[in-house]
């Protein structure tokens, strides 16, 4: 390995997972062949546990790898002695994760059990998960916050936090609390129980909005779509928002907004995009995720790259796509696949929404391309084909959940494999000369 070149060693160990590749870095010290594997450390967050398995590294691993984030998942029977290691190893930024397996038992507040001090460096980051959290003990230094399912105490001294970043709030506002929000967060994620409500007592209306810098944020998740007349800074928007409610932007300036994720739930739906957006946001999105909805106009979007629909029309060669889309997730219940547009790169077929019933596709998937890097066939154990055909010269990712036990992979310059179903034998090794990655699980 000391005589490849370094594109070739970081497109190696892009390939594989982060915790083998932390694991062939520590066990290879100096070596220059591991340079492009401490590139990808840095830039990667690094799972981090007392157990050994396969998504995480231990706490020796950690001591050897350079600079990095380190994802630690804590509980209180495991904080006390992880918090020595934290201590002895001293990670440049700490994300540390916490769950309180009895939270719904007992009710208990996170501090009676975990006590932060016990850890004497700098935590960048925070997720509490099933706790109860009192804000005014949280430390300051704080660049990410995310609190789900708990309870929240103090909300209203959020202000203090002068370099939090990240908000999400996601758990019910019992006290009816005020939010505050820090001068300098950007991404913000809460329920609408919490962005609408003033400084009085409680009021359940959105035109309630009395405070919320909307003007500082970039990243936004909300259930609702707000009544302002501008968003100056958003650049990305997930819409969490259950029928029946009418989701528009129209009526918003949104000069920055380029990503847009909508979530809906339960049942496929119709959109129009002229209905949701304006001429000029249509003209400036990049990315559209709507996996649950159908959307018979999306070639109105020009600078599209990126789309996530649902669908109940046959696919083929010729599928009405915005033309600069390179990357296409389609989900569906029964659709028969022909032919894949030649502008895609990206590939991802999704018949998951039939996971609540046993269903058959009744015809050949054929996915022929030679224009396609990377594809995903996502049937569960509960969607079968007649036959799966895959002719792909170029593809180097290849990632499979199915029930069938008939199909045809040609895909010489196969890099990566994971394939969960029945049939394991279809895969020959003999084929794939250049695979560096393969993942085989039984259904």
């Amino acid at each position: 390995m000391q005589t490849l070149p370094y594109e070739l060693l970081d497109w190696i160990y892009s390939s594989l997972d982060v915790p083998s590749v932390c694991r062939l870095y520590a066990a290879f010290p100096g070596h220059q062949f591991t340079v492009p594997a401490g590139a990808i450390i840095c830039r990667t967050p690094i799972q981090v546990s007392h157990d050994v398995a396969s998504d995480s590294i231990d706490f020796d691993t950690l001591s050897q790898l350079p600079p990095c984030e380190a994802q630690v998942r804590i509980s209180p029977s495991s904080w006390l002695a992880t918090a020595d290691e934290l201590n002895r190893v001293k990670p440049r930024h700490l994300s540390l994760v916490y769950h309180d397996e009895e939270f719904g038992i007992m009710g208990r507040p996170f501090w009676q059990v975990a006590d932060l001090s016990r850890y004497h460096g700098q935590i960048h980051s925070l997720t509490f998960t099933d706790a109860v959290v009192e804000v005014e003990r949280l430390p300051r230094t704080l660049a990410k916050l995310h609190l789900i399912n708990g309870e929240v105490h103090g909300a209203d001294k959020f202000h203090e936090f002068t370099q939090l970043e990240e908000l999400f709030i996601h758990c019910e506002n019992r006290r009816h609390q005020r939010l505050a929000i820090p001068p300098h967060v950007t991404r913000l994620r809460t329920s609408f129980d919490w962005m609408y409500l003033d400084h009085t007592r409680y009021n359940h209306e959105p035109d309630a909005v009395t405070d919320i810098p909307w003007h500082q944020f970039k990243y936004l998740h909300t259930e609702v779509v707000p009544k302002v007349k501008c968003l100056d800074n958003v650049e990305e928007w997930v819409i969490n928002s259950p029928p029946p409610a009418k989701i528009s932007l129209i009526d918003i300036e949104c000069p920055k907004l380029e990503r847009v994720t909508i979530e809906k739930g339960f049942y496929l739906g119709f959109l129009e995009l002229s209905s949701v957006f304006t001429h000029q946001q249509m003209a400036q999105l990049t990315v559209l995720e709507a996996p649950e909805y159908i959307m018979p106009d999306v070639k109105l979007l020009p600078s599209l790259r990126k789309l996530a629909i649902a669908t109940q029309e046959k696919v083929t060669e010729d599928m009405a796509l915005p033309p600069q889309v390179e990357e296409l997730s389609l989900y569906t219940d029964s659709i028969v696949v022909e032919g894949v547009p030649s502008q895609i790169k990206k590939f991802a077929i999704n018949y998951a929404q039939s996971s609540h019933r046993r269903s058959s596709v009744n015809g050949k998937i054929t996915i022929a391309s030679c224009t396609l890097h990377s594809l995903t066939i996502e049937g569960g154990n509960f969607v079968s084909f007649v036959e799966l055909c895959i002719s792909c010269p170029n593809l180097h990712w290849l990632n499979m959940r199915l029930k069938n036990d008939r199909f045809i992979v040609d895909a010489p310059e196969l890099v990566s494999v994971t394939y969960q179903g029945n049939c394991p034998h279809w895969f020959d090794t003999t084929q794939y000369p250049r695979l560096a990655h393969a993942t085989l699980v039984p259904p």
